[in-house]
């Protein structure tokens, strides 16, 4: 490489993340229980950076912008693994649908649930917006319901146990002990896989969506819809699943996309059938 503008895109990204983090310094803090906190997120933010560092050396590989390939193992191999299925949500499902583009040869098949999809999205490069943004955002016990509410159409669509239960979890895999009530969530640039990008996907494709999707214009039931007709693979299924939201996962109907998974991963069926659109839930 030549210029730096002949970098792969993610790696100028990587590259203005690793300045970001640097710049962060460890609060000065006497209280001994709020500087414990700080220094995990101090450590946090330190594996950051190594891992950064680590994705910027010259022996790297090299990534494709609209790929977006997930990290990779040593050597990108699994042991005794030629090909891999990938399970991905939300721009999850956008990550792994670029990926198996990219590498179909590694790919057997994938499972996504509400995929962020813009079937016109710009193909120029993607906007460099890592940089302005901090490393993370913080969220209370009142974020996920302000989410999701709107999207739960269905008396009986969820147990309103399972949001505490989300909860407590999310501040146990956090481990946060110096603000209290509050849970990180990292920040990312965004990207959305387009109508050239899903052309290219021949990898069989089973895409889940609720039916009271509402999350983002990107996630809504015809926007899905539209990947899946733009999907190049003639092995592919379209599974609408009812009275089911953006957080399908956590909602009483979960079994049932469980279940279509699983079918699909082991014998590339839904229902029984190969390919087309299936109904789930009722």
């Amino acid at each position: 490489m030549n210029s730096d503008s002949e970098k792969p895109y993610f790696s100028k990204t990587l590259g203005k993340y690793l300045a970001h983090l640097k710049t962060i310094k460890r609060p000065k803090i006497k209280n001994s229980e709020l500087l414990a906190g700080v220094d995990q997120v101090s450590r946090s933010i330190e594996g950051c950076i190594k891992l950064a560092e680590t994705a910027l050396s010259p022996s790297a590989p090299q990534q494709n912008p609209k790929a977006l390939n997930p990290p990779r193992r040593s050597g990108d191999t699994l042991s005794g693994v030629d090909r891999v299925n990938l399970i991905g949500w939300s721009y999850g499902g956008s990550i792994i649908g670029g990926y198996a583009a990219a590498h179909p040869d590694k790919v057997e098949r994938l499972v996504m649930l509400s995929p962020a999809y813009d079937r016109d999205h710009p193909e120029a490069p993607v906007p460099d917006t890592a940089a302005n943004l901090p490393p993370m955002s913080l969220q209370t016990a009142d974020t996920l319901p302000s989410f999701w509410d709107p999207q739960v159409h269905c008396a009986d669509q969820f147990d309103p146990g399972i949001r505490q239960a989300i909860w407590q979890e999310g501040l146990v895999a956090d481990g946060v002990s110096w603000a209290r009530n509050v849970r990180r969530v990292p920040t990312f640039p965004t990207f959305f896989w387009n109508r050239s990008l899903a052309a290219k996907l021949h990898t069989p494709t089973l895409i889940v969506e609720g039916e009271t999707d509402a999350m983002a214009p990107v996630s809504m039931p015809d926007a899905i819809r539209a990947a899946f007709t733009d999907i190049g693979s003639p092995s592919k299924i379209y599974s609408d699943l009812a009275c089911s939201s953006h957080f399908a996962m956590w909602e009483t109907r979960h079994l049932a996309m469980f279940a279509a998974s699983l079918e699909w991963l082991r014998a590339g069926t839904v229902n029984g059938l190969a390919g087309g659109e299936v109904r789930l839930g009722d």
